[in-house]
């Protein structure tokens, strides 16, 4: 296992869309949170984009979930000679370290855009939590380090 660290900046970090909804939603009910990961690269332009989707759900009476929230965060990274990291023309092997800080950047960014979004709302105190970089970093990427068979970056 690859455990080095090579250099990054942020690139741009930007809330593609938003959507809340309060109707019937009671003060102060739990919130589960659900997220999703996508992620894609520009080799030409040393860029590898998270995009980084949480929605909200609240249980109703029947014991079904409805969802009350839904987000998505695109986070960039300019990496340097990022060719330098291609395992094919779809999938990258950037060393671990480096993506479990892409990884846990990405998430503290979508939490303050969507404290700012949902500030005043009835979800203003459902504040995505503190995360375990390496454990989030597992869910999302289940198949780290890739090969050409079982997936990457």
């Amino acid at each position: 296992m690859n455990q080095m660290f090579i250099p990054f900046s942020i690139k741009r970090i930007k809330v593609l869309s938003s959507s809340i909804n309060e109707t019937g939603v009671p003060p102060n009910i739990p919130i589960e949170m659900e997220f999703q990961l996508n992620s894609q690269f520009n080799l030409e332009a040393n860029i590898l984009i998270f995009n980084l989707k949480i929605s909200y759900f609240m249980q109703n009476d029947t014991d079904a979930k409805t969802q009350v929230g839904d987000f998505n965060v695109q986070n960039a990274f300019n990496i340097p000679d990022l060719k330098n990291y291609i395992i094919n023309e779809t999938q990258i092997n950037v060393p671990i370290d480096t993506l479990r800080i892409l990884v846990s950047l990405s998430i503290s960014h979508a939490r303050a855009l969507i404290a700012q979004l949902v500030s005043g709302t009835t979800f203003q105190e459902a504040l995505l939590p503190v995360v375990n970089p390496t454990e989030v970093t597992d869910f999302f990427f289940p198949n780290y380090p890739p090969t050409p068979k079982n997936g990457g970056v």
